[in-house]
């Protein structure tokens, strides 16, 4: 017959391991943590943060009642009334927009000016869906 021709087997292009049989194909990185939930994706970047920040004070924070900040690194020595850094987690399945930093840069302003702690020396949201437009670091 005319226009058929003969189905060919494609050669093969990797060797599978017994673990990729067992577990299914590798996972890229970064497919990998758009699967973690809200708090894996806290609890990822806390432990970024103690790898990061060794000799640095590194508290994660989580919940109602965090006042803005879900990782706080300190200098040495140094409480919420000294120097520290605040670290934002955001896990959306969308690049941070506006009104996702608004709510939380307001959070960060209305307790360091009631008094709750001194405002940070930096803010940093940490999004694994952010792109360079979406990604603020003050």
């Amino acid at each position: 017959m005319h226009g058929y021709q003969p189905i060919v087997l494609p050669a093969a292009t990797t060797v599978l391991a017994a673990q990729q049989v067992a577990s299914g194909p590798p996972i890229p990185p970064i497919a990998r943590i758009r699967l973690y939930s809200a708090d894996e994706w806290e609890a990822f970047t806390n432990e970024w943060a103690h790898a990061v920040f060794q000799g640095k004070d590194v508290v994660r924070f989580s919940g109602a009642g965090d006042k803005g900040v879900d990782i706080a690194v300190f200098d040495p020595g140094q409480t919420f009334d000294g120097i520290w850094d605040c670290y934002q987690c955001k896990h959306y399945d969308n690049p941070l927009r506006p009104s996702d930093i608004y709510v939380e840069l307001g959070k960060v302003l209305w307790f360091s000016f009631s008094g709750d702690y001194k405002a940070p020396r930096s803010y940093t949201f940490i999004a694994p869906a952010a792109s360079a437009r979406s990604s603020i670091a003050c």
